[in-house]
């Protein structure tokens, strides 16, 4: 049986039966940003700029997720594509499909990237030895400092990192 693609995902209804919807998810971005603190009360929230899709790694594998999708649901190398998915159904007809030879700008057009970003961010955190640059005896430490996320637990590695940072916290201020 296939699926027939004149259905449109709408997120306040139930999808029906004859619908599939994957989901691209970013799980090992290389774009990093700043946490900032923009006051003294330790109740206020850091300001964080996670800098979405920043660097041109993280926007080519955001173009190619959907690509290898379409590939695996349309295509005719996969049983879900030769015998269940039709075609790709864009939501209200307002998208063309997507397919795996589609070019870069049509995967990257479906992505907001403005509206993911914060604006306010400077760009200062805190310096080597941890102290947050701009507050005074406040020093930051968390697991962020990695260049890519740890596809596997990340334990041993923020255990070797907590140690390390433990280490410069227990060193006296240098002025």
């Amino acid at each position: 049986m296939r699926i027939p693609a004149d259905f449109v995902l709408r997120p306040w209804q139930p999808t029906a039966p004859t619908s599939a919807a994957p989901l691209v998810m970013g799980v090992k971005p290389i774009s990093r940003g700043p946490v900032s603190i923009f006051s003294r009360d330790p109740a206020d929230h850091p300001v964080i700029e996670p800098n979405y899709l920043d660097t041109e790694v993280d926007r080519y594998v955001w173009r190619q997720r959907p690509r290898s999708i379409a590939r695996g649901m349309t295509g005719p190398t996969t049983v879900l594509g030769r015998k269940v998915i039709s075609r790709e159904a864009p939501a209200g007809g307002r998208l063309e499909p997507l397919s795996a030879d589609a070019p870069d700008e049509l995967p990257e057009s479906r992505v907001d990237v403005p509206r993911l970003r914060i604006l306010r961010a400077p760009w200062a955190q805190s310096n080597p030895e941890l102290w947050v640059k701009g507050v005074q005896n406040l020093r930051t430490v968390d697991a962020s400092v990695f260049l890519i996320s740890i596809g596997a637990h990340i334990q041993a590695a923020v255990c070797a990192v907590a140690g390390q940072m433990a280490v410069i916290i227990s060193q006296p201020k240098q002025d």
